[in-house]
């Protein structure tokens, strides 16, 4: 079974001070905290083949303050984000996080980032897909679409990445920081743990 933790929070150019930036990461470690909603009673009522254990925890910084997600500034796409506070069993192809795709192979999961084309900032570079007909961006030479990392029972990997979006309403910037952990059963350490993979894709931000 794969679970996965998804931290992400949201920002404005009054916020872009050192002080500001170190509450932002202290934010995005995770803790042993996120455990104690059993996640493992989810995991007992379905063992659903390509699904994963989900918990989600969407915020925005206002000053020295981490806001809930009802605050969040929202983007101009029609891509609906969901809020789950808690852990839900949600099938992988599902999973709406910010430029991930979950692929599961046997038992292994293909971790996969790419830029699906949100925000201001562009990532290019080698697309896997490019020569695979049909492929969501097959033909794309220069679009940034790779593995991040594969994992085996029992490993676990973190992927860090941002953006910047400008609206009408002016410029706000988001980090998320995306635990994965393939496991048998949940552990109250997994996602605090020293990670087996770690991929990043961040961006100066100014």
């Amino acid at each position: 079974m794969l679970f996965v933790l998804f931290k992400s929070i949201q920002w404005t150019k009054d916020q872009r001070t050192p002080e500001y930036g170190s509450r932002r990461q202290e934010f995005l470690k995770p803790d042993t905290a996120v455990l104690n909603q059993k996640p493992d009673l989810i995991y007992n009522r379905a063992k659903s083949e390509g699904h994963c254990i989900l918990k989600e925890i969407l915020c925005y910084q206002k000053g020295g303050d981490i806001l809930p997600a009802p605050y969040r500034l929202k983007p101009q796409t029609s891509q609906k984000i969901p809020d789950r506070t808690s852990f839900s069993l949600i099938p992988l192809e599902e999973v709406m996080i910010p430029d991930i795709e979950i692929l599961p192979e046997e038992n292994r999961y293909r971790i996969r980032w790419f830029d699906s084309g949100r925000g201001s900032i562009r990532r290019r570079g080698g697309n896997e897909d490019f020569l695979k007909r049909g492929a969501r961006f097959s033909g794309e030479p220069n679009r940034l679409n790779e593995t991040a990392f594969i994992l085996k029972p029992g490993q676990s990997g973190t992927v860090c990445c941002n953006n910047r979006f400008s609206s009408w309403h002016g410029q706000w910037y988001e980090e998320y920081r995306i635990y994965f952990v393939s496991a048998v059963r949940p552990d109250r350490n997994m996602f605090v743990r020293e990670p087996d993979f770690r991929y990043e894709q961040l961006a100066v931000l100014f």
